[in-house]
């Protein structure tokens, strides 16, 4: 004869320990938005999202990059703010230059063109900005410091002149 209440208690334990396995490897993996969250924090590239007409997400590095407080490029407030500010402080140049590469990113922005500007910050860093639509509707800035990509190119670029000149 078998005896339920053995069983019962023996199928009761299992199931105890399987739940508490399966708590406990739900607590130790973390999930999607925390890596989302833990990657744009430690991302060497700079993150904007612009939705329709505001800024959707921005990590501290394009903070960084661009050399403005958390308040410039907070989420919720209006991209075109942000890029104001970037033109008033001279980011895209001066004059009628700075005012039609402004008039042309406004324009590709809002036929969600795919677009890569390299620009040079007041502080001498090149700066690569990579626009590009995402699947929900809005578009994805990455910013890249190029600085001592450029500086290589550069040396390269000289030791090719000498060495041709030797020949």
């Amino acid at each position: 004869m078998i005896n339920n209440t053995n069983m019962t208690t023996a199928l009761a334990r299992r199931n105890r320990v399987g739940v508490a396995q399966h708590l406990e490897s739900k607590r130790l993996a973390p999930n999607r938005a925390e890596l989302i969250a833990e990657l744009a924090a430690t991302s060497v590239q700079g993150i904007i999202v612009l939705g329709e007409r505001n800024i959707e997400f921005s990590n501290a590095r394009a903070r960084d990059l661009n050399r403005v407080l958390k308040s410039v490029l907070d989420e919720g407030k209006p991209w075109m703010q942000f890029f104001k500010y970037q033109m008033k402080r001279g980011d895209f140049g001066e004059g009628q230059a700075a005012q039609d590469f402004f008039d042309e990113l406004i324009k590709n922005f809002k036929k969600r063109k795919v677009m890569q500007v390299e620009r040079i910050a007041g502080d001498g860093r090149i700066i690569r900005a990579d626009r590009i639509p995402n699947s929900i509707g809005c578009m994805t800035l990455t910013l890249t410091d190029i600085s001592d990509l450029k500086a290589r190119e550069a040396e390269l670029s000289e030791l090719n002149r000498v060495a041709q000149t030797a020949e």
